[in-house]
């Protein structure tokens, strides 16, 4: 699993668009105040004055799809924080509760002379020795598998 984008790039994209989009509302604007501020009258000029206005509006739904884009990837650039988020909490948790059955197990050994029997995680596809790396989006199904099994 990946987890597509940097929030923070995102964001900035975001802005980027959202900054584009008001750039393009700019520039409409003056070229519909320069078509209005014409003075000839003719069935040409209100020609010209009709196409302003078209390309006006046109300018605007321009505009308005960068904002929805923008909006897209901010929505986005959310989800993937909160993705990122959980694999964290999920690397921590259970890498705390391997840590401490792990500790508690090595104490026992040192401690008792016979066997101490099986690790609590005997049989599971995740133990201390196979946890995914710092970050990495495996945390999500361990984390998962581990609260499925009540421990965190």
């Amino acid at each position: 699993m990946t987890i597509p984008g940097d929030p923070d790039e995102l964001e900035r994209l975001a802005d980027a668009l959202v900054a584009r989009a008001g750039q393009v509302r700019q520039h409409a604007a003056d070229h519909q105040r320069q078509g209005f501020a014409a003075r000839w009258v003719s069935s040409s000029a209100d020609g010209y004055r009709d196409r302003v206005a078209g390309d006006t509006a046109a300018c605007d739904r321009a505009a308005s799809e960068l904002e929805q884009a923008a909006a897209v990837l901010r929505k986005h650039a959310e989800q993937v924080r909160h993705v990122l988020a959980l694999i964290g909490e999920f690397e921590r948790e259970v890498s705390d509760w391997f840590t401490r059955h792990a500790s508690w197990l090595e104490n026992a050994a040192n401690t008792v002379s016979e066997a101490v029997g099986l690790p609590p995680w005997a049989g599971w596809p995740v133990g201390p020795h196979n946890l995914p790396g710092t970050g990495d989006p495996r945390w999500l199904e361990v984390g998962r598998f581990m609260r499925g099994q009540g421990v965190i």
